[in-house]
């Protein structure tokens, strides 16, 4: 997976984005077998009665001023700006005020004359407009304070150590990219324009988040998460695409069983390896490259036929074919949880954590009352942290 040293601290500043992971893992699992979460959808109530204008939102009847949304967007653009190594070139702020600026300049009224623009007036101008970077600037707020009350209600705490210990990996990340891991912390911040307030208030979000997410799994599998939950796994995919009528499909899924089942008795004849197997005749893209081989995964992380066949086998004996929405699986488990090192527990937990952020934010929101009067414009994309 490419992504830019950008995107590495503008995750974390830009507050979760959904579809970006807040630290850059091991390659993901290919997508027709990992269960995907939905994208958070903002609830927006344009009819306000009885709100004071410098209210743009409320949280569960919390509110949401305009003062918080400039003390968020205008230093964040500004540093941007400044960047020392990458400058914000789009200037997405600079580029609203610019058109007031113009519009004021070359109004007829104005005869050539200089112009003077007061704090205030940028202000009105952007509540007026609603430029991108201000409608998304609020929907990071509402969500934010959304996971903050949710963590606090389920006595979540996120300390400072545990803070500053991930904001440090995720720059130690972006210096390994450099190649320049003798760069000061706040010397990367200030290449690429990113606010250490900034990024310690996305991280915090981030850690309440993860924290959320982990006590609901805990909750769901009955149990504190452990060596056992974790497996790294190959399989075979021959996929089954639906046919016209329900009769078509079940022709496609009989046909397809009788391929697997022929390529689980060339494997277990020792006609031909797993690996070589998956390479020639599975569906799946992504793993078919590297021997069928899924990597470390969480139980849970997959469609649940998958995961519970794979959970319950023994490493080194290819399972029954098991059929899913997608087709039929050949799976071999290679390592069980307590032959993987910590580090990698670690890593694919994270993984899987970030994979629920959607639905997570999306109950959230289900739950919550929220007042949003500054949506994004029908021609915006609503996408929560994206502050561009």
């Amino acid at each position: 997976m490419r992504f830019s040293l950008r995107v590495v601290l503008g995750v974390m500043v830009m507050v979760l984005g959904v579809t970006a992971s807040a630290a850059p893992l091991k390659k993901p699992v290919h997508k027709t077998i990992t269960k995907t979460a939905p994208k958070a959808v903002s609830k927006h109530h344009l009819s306000s009665p009885g709100l004071p204008n410098n209210v743009v939102a409320t949280v569960n009847s919390v509110p949401i001023t305009r003062q918080q949304v400039m003390a968020q967007i205008v230093p964040d653009q500004l540093a941007r700006i400044k960047a020392t190594s990458f400058p914000d070139r789009v200037r997405p702020l600079a580029a609203s005020i610019g058109t007031l600026m113009l519009e004021r300049l070359f109004s007829p009224a104005n005869h050539d004359k200089p112009i003077v623009v007061s704090e205030q007036e940028v202000e009105n101008w952007l509540f007026k407009e609603r430029p991108s970077v201000l409608t998304t600037a609020i929907q990071d707020l509402i969500r934010a304070r959304l996971i903050h009350e949710a963590a606090v209600k389920n006595h979540i705490v996120v300390t400072p150590a545990e803070i500053a210990a991930r904001m440090h990996l995720t720059i130690e990340k972006v210096k390994k990219q450099m190649s320049q891991p003798q760069l000061a912390d706040l010397e990367v911040l200030k290449m690429y324009g990113v606010r250490e307030l900034a990024l310690e208030e996305a991280t915090k979000t981030q850690l309440e988040l993860e924290k959320l997410v982990l006590l609901n799994y805990e909750k769901k599998i009955g149990h504190t998460i452990g060596p056992d939950d974790f497996i790294q796994a190959r399989h075979i995919l021959i996929r089954v695409n639906p046919g016209s009528t329900p009769q078509a499909t079940d022709d496609a899924y009989a046909a397809a069983k009788i391929k697997i089942d022929q390529i689980r008795q060339d494997i277990i004849s020792g006609k031909i390896k797993f690996s070589k197997a998956a390479e020639k005749y599975s569906d799946d893209g992504a793993s078919k490259l590297r021997g069928g081989d899924l990597g470390v995964f969480v139980r849970g992380a997959m469609v649940k036929p998958f995961d519970e066949a794979a959970f319950n086998l023994k490493p080194g004996i290819i399972s029954e074919p098991v059929k899913t929405e997608f087709g039929w699986h050949l799976i071999e488990v290679t390592r069980l949880g307590s032959d993987i090192s910590q580090g990698e527990r670690d890593q694919a937990l994270q993984q899987f954590l970030q994979n629920q952020y959607g639905t997570e934010i999306a109950d959230l929101m289900k739950s919550a009352k929220v007042i949003n009067r500054y949506p994004p414009k029908p021609t915006q994309s609503p996408v929560f942290g994206s502050n561009q």
